[in-house]
């Protein structure tokens, strides 16, 4: 063990090297690591094998924090999570082959034979794009008649609104037409999506739905039957959308403990009325239920009745009561 001693010289330009013959500058200040050793970089990286590992199941969608239970599971390696990021965000270009992700999105939509469109920016940039798959447009083809239409709100990792479009077969089960990520929750970002999606549909032969279903979103329902979306079909309200609403505002109103067995026996009559409210057929029954609904729970639970009246019924009955009347004895 020995200690050489370097400086650089105020003008830059040289180095000057001196040997400390003092043993105290041939031992280390500190103990050795404990541990494993991970706190070096020098000790921590992944066998060829365990990075071909990370790229496969970065292609089938596996979240870092499960490829990191994996590894941790199945290998000796060293690695912090730092590393683990590198090593995906590392195998995400090797397999969109240097290209940006929408880029390679688009190319890989295309290259299985996908039906998408797309729109840029004035900046250049991707804005929305909507997609989808050859066996779903047979399925439409089949189903035209109903469409249900979901958007969840910044829940992915680009914090872009998703559109989801369901088709309902004849066994009343569902299946995906299309999905869409759009730049914003304006009227003009859901008209674009229901442009390309008639685009698509009148490409293919395909009948426009005669019904969309879909939640109390305003932007969304104007714009499915604007002129150049589907002006003829008629917007209804979902009616699950609707009693997830109701559930979340107005059950805090009866049940105030998870023990509450009179607030729950309250709420159960309150959603059971509720329900039956919604079911009318006539609209004789309609109105002499709504006057029971309203003498009962006016007073009790003024907050409630409120919401159920300037949210729901008052604005949008007709798109979700089960009165015949206004759907010429066709009810959905």
């Amino acid at each position: 063990m020995f200690s050489v001693i370097g400086k650089e010289s105020l003008c830059k330009t040289q180095w000057s090297l001196r040997h400390r013959p003092d043993p105290s500058y041939s031992h280390h200040n500190h103990g050795p690591t404990a541990g494993d050793g991970v706190a070096h970089t020098t000790h921590r990286s992944l066998a060829n094998e365990d990075l071909l590992m990370v790229k496969k199941l970065v292609l089938a969608g596996v979240e870092q924090r499960q490829i990191k239970t994996f590894l941790l599971q199945n290998t000796d390696a060293l690695f912090i999570d730092s590393d683990l990021s590198n090593c995906i965000s590392r195998a995400k270009q090797d397999l969109a082959n240097g290209q940006s992700h929408m880029v390679a999105l688009l190319q890989h939509l295309d290259s299985q034979g996908f039906w998408s469109r797309h729109l840029i920016g004035k900046d250049y940039r991707l804005q929305s794009i909507i997609f989808a798959h050859p066996g779903s447009i047979q399925f439409a083809r089949s189903y035209p008649e109903v469409l249900i239409v979901d958007c969840t709100y910044k829940t992915n990792k680009y914090r872009m609104p998703l559109l989801d479009i369901v088709g309902v077969d004849a066994t009343g089960s569902t299946f995906c037409i299309a999905f869409a990520y759009l730049s914003g929750e304006e009227e003009e970002d859901f008209g674009w999506a229901f442009e390309q999606l008639r685009d698509l549909y009148d490409a293919n032969g395909i009948k426009h739905p005669s019904v969309v279903l879909t939640d109390r979103c305003l932007a969304c329902m104007n714009a499915v039957v604007s002129l150049l979306c589907f002006p003829s079909t008629k917007v209804m309200l979902c009616l699950w959308h609707i009693n997830k609403a109701v559930q979340t505002f107005c059950i805090s109103g009866f049940k105030q403990e998870k023990d509450d067995k009179q607030g729950q026996e309250a709420w159960k009559e309150f959603y059971d009325k509720w329900q039956k409210l919604i079911a009318s057929n006539t609209q004789a029954i309609y109105d002499e239920r709504l006057k029971a609904f309203l003498l009962q729970y006016t007073y009790s639970h003024p907050k409630e009745v409120d919401y159920l009246l300037t949210t729901w019924l008052n604005p949008h009955k007709g798109k979700f009561v089960t009165i015949q009347d206004h759907l010429m004895d066709n009810p959905t």
